[in-house]
């Protein structure tokens, strides 16, 4: 086996403990999370301390919940490109890549809900899957895209 396929591979299993492992958090605890960057959002808007401290926890419940959401397709996105990546290696069938790569993403975002309705104070949404799948889809996009633009450049050399 070559050193790209299990590289890629283990980027892939990481990937997924890491987030396994914030999926596994307590209600409380992923809550604590989401709050502290919420807060520090807040903090480095506010440069010149003008914002009084009650608006800045009225603005921090604001904006919590789109951090959450935020992070969500950020941490998927990553996912879609580590898995198309990793699947690259193994298939050379440039729509099958696309296909097994969005089934993988998909069907992790899926059991990762199901995994947070075992978890206390967690629950497991549709909106969420929605999200990941999204993010799993623009992360596949972006490396099809950087592969083309690369490839694109390499013709150019040959000319």
């Amino acid at each position: 086996m070559n050193i790209r396929k299990v590289l890629s591979t283990i980027l892939v299993i990481l990937w997924m403990v890491t987030i396994f492992y914030f999926s596994n958090q307590q209600g409380t605890g992923s809550s604590r999370t989401s709050k502290k960057v919420s807060k520090t959002i807040v903090n480095m808007i506010d440069i010149k301390n003008k914002i009084p401290e009650e608006q800045k926890e009225e603005i921090v419940k604001t904006i919590e919940p789109i951090i959450r959401k935020l992070a969500h397709y950020n941490l998927y996105m990553l996912g879609g490109m580590l898995i198309i990546i990793s699947v690259n290696t193994y298939i050379n069938e440039d729509k099958r890549i696309v296909i097994y790569s969005l089934l993988i993403g998909i069907l992790y975002a899926i059991s990762d809900e199901i995994h947070q309705l075992c978890v206390k104070g967690r629950s497991g949404k549709v909106q969420d899957i929605i999200i990941d799948s999204i993010g799993i889809f623009t992360g596949i996009a972006i490396y099809l895209a950087v592969k083309k633009i690369i490839k694109n450049i390499v013709d150019r050399k040959k000319i």
